[in-house]
């Protein structure tokens, strides 16, 4: 049996431990977000004072990602291919 993404049935994202949803997307999400709000909700500082402190400024962004739309948008995938993911994933 040999290895196709043609097989696999789910989409598997992850998020790293930083800020990794753009002004751009969040404005498209979001039209009325200015950069100053983007930056201080989604952009946490130089130095954090703890892990709580980063952890507030990602809690922001795994809301998008638990909306199924809003997760493949992010993902970068093509119009066609998410399409196709959103019909599975509300069969």
């Amino acid at each position: 049996m040999t290895f196709s993404p043609k097989n696999i049935k789910k989409v598997e994202l992850h998020v790293h431990l930083d800020t990794c949803l753009s002004f751009h997307y969040i404005k498209q999400i979001c039209p009325g977000i200015t950069l100053d709000d983007f930056t201080r909700i989604f952009i946490a500082t130089t130095k954090c004072g703890d892990l709580a402190h980063f952890l507030r400024k990602v809690a922001p962004q795994a809301n998008f990602y638990r909306c199924n739309e809003h997760a493949l948008e992010a993902s970068f995938i093509d119009n066609e291919t998410r399409q196709r993911l959103m019909r599975r994933s509300t069969a």
